[in-house]
């Protein structure tokens, strides 16, 4: 089901409102697409808990993929077709056991039936050690030191089958980021080595403490490990973003290797949506802030889902980055998606196709109308029927003395930040209200009194609340 949206704010209604409609025209073509060949059946479920027990217990698609593994710290999610032709993910833990267990079949199906690409098997190149001073076991893609010391806070890298099973979880996300197009770590050099792994915690000489790092090698402390666990792809995804060269020594950049590290993050694991609720809270500040604790990453969801772009699209921008000779930024990542976009003849003006999909991204944060949108909905309703937070999803408006509706200052959108406003009908009554876009002209400290625009890269969506499942 979706919500009748009213879009205004500081991008002009009509040419947001073509958009949109544009891009969903796109992602309902590409639906059509994929949906030839595909088998379109009923897929049951068991009921969906607490927030999200309103959500149908079935749903008619065709199966895509099933992604990522139930493990201690991951849960898979099936990914359908569905008959409406938009891509959605469900809990596969919650499917009828049927179902789980054709959903199994056709995903090994899948992937055999995928394009196999040359698979080379890294030399290994030891760094900083030598075999008498820390223990090396490998894969075909990743070395995994360890030192002495079995006593340690990371004795839980010694149990037995820890190490093999997390060089399975490092090639299974090599892999998916790999179907992804992402560059992966001298995929592209001609002497590729092992990607170091230096376990901390275990007596290593010169790694004795430390989290979890990613870079030229990564550094994880066993506590950062374990069966499904989410910080590997984050930091693995530092690494790619590391060899590809782009976006360095630049004060302006470092928002974005962790933006787009969660939003990797949740591609491989749809049931996991980095700090959500954290981002939607504050989803007015200025889209590069370091306030979003690394949450800023839905609009990195808009330009995937897009056709035009594809899912390759923010990992492409790291290499696609301009540099100097010395191999720093020469330009912030606005600057490369607008300029990528009009390169990829997407945008006629970059300005003003970013600034679309600022709108966009508020108008589908409304019903949270992306591809894992169950997992998203729930984190939200979570944090709305716990802690009464997420402010931004319920702007605060107050009436100026024009009569006109502003939301608080303190929430007014920032540089590419958005405001979702909730319409309340009072029952048993209609009545049609047009809202301009036009800025107050009160004085407010810091603001000036200007025409709302395009260029100014912020939005606001106006919709009417619903109750029910959305879609």
């Amino acid at each position: 089901m979706s919500l009748r949206v009213f879009l205004l704010g500081l991008l002009s209604l009509a040419p947001l409102l073509a958009s949109v409609q544009e891009t969903e025209a796109l992602r309902l073509a590409e639906g059509r697409r994929m949906a030839v060949g595909r088998e379109m059946r009923t897929w049951s479920f068991a009921a969906f808990p607490t927030p999200m027990a309103d959500w149908p217990k079935e749903v008619k698609g065709a199966f895509v993929e099933l992604r990522c593994e139930d493990h201690e710290f991951s849960s898979a999610a099936l990914i359908l077709l569905r008959d409406d032709y938009r891509l959605r993910s469900y809990p596969a833990k919650l499917l009828s056991p049927a179902d789980r267990a054709l959903a199994e079949q056709l995903e090994a199906k899948r992937r055999l039936q995928i394009s196999p690409k040359p698979r080379t098997e890294y030399p290994l190149v030891m760094k900083g050690y030598t075999k008498e001073t820390a223990d090396v076991t490998v894969s075909p893609h990743f070395a995994f030191y360890t030192g002495p010391d079995k006593a340690g806070s990371g004795k839980k890298a010694f149990a037995p089958g820890f190490l093999e099973r997390q060089k399975e979880w490092f090639e299974k996300v090599w892999t998916h980021l790999d179907e992804l197009g992402a560059p992966l770590p001298m995929a592209a050099d001609p002497s590729p080595h092992k990607l170091n792994v230096f376990v901390t915690g275990t007596g290593l000489a010169k790694h004795k403490d430390g989290f979890a790092f990613g870079g030229a090698d990564v550094i994880m402390h066993p506590g950062a490990l374990g069966d499904g666990s989410s910080v590997v792809i984050h930091e693995f995804t530092h690494s790619v973003q590391y060899y590809s060269k782009g976006f360095r020594d630049s004060p302006l950049v470092g928002w974005f290797w962790e933006c787009h590290a969660n939003w990797s993050t949740h591609q491989f694991m749809p049931a996991y949506p980095p700090v959500l609720g954290h981002y939607a809270e504050r989803a007015h500040y200025e889209l590069n802030s370091s306030r979003h604790n690394y949450g800023s990453w839905p609009f990195l969801q808009v330009l995937a889902e897009d056709p035009r772009f594809g899912w390759s699209f923010p990992y492409d921008l790291w290499p696609a980055c301009r540099r100097n000779e010395r191999d720093g930024a020469l330009e912030d990542p606005f600057q490369a998606i607008m300029r990528v976009g009009v390169e990829r003849k997407i945008w006629k003006d970059g300005v003003e196709g970013f600034g679309d999909t600022i709108g966009e991204l508020a108008a589908r944060m409304v019903g949270w109308d992306f591809q894992n949108q169950y997992f998203h909905l729930k984190e939200i309703r979570r944090l709305e029927r716990d802690t009464g937070r997420v402010s931004s999803l319920g702007t605060v408006l107050e009436q100026g003395r024009d009569r006109r509706w502003y939301p608080l200052h303190s929430q007014a959108p920032k540089q590419y930040g958005v405001n979702i406003v909730w319409l309340e009908p009072a029952p048993g009554r209609r009545r049609s209200r047009s809202i301009s876009p036009v800025r107050s002209t009160r004085p407010r400290p810091g603001i000036g009194a200007r025409p709302w625009s395009r260029r100014m890269r912020s939005a606001v969506v106006a919709t009417v609340r619903r109750s029910g499942a959305a879609g």
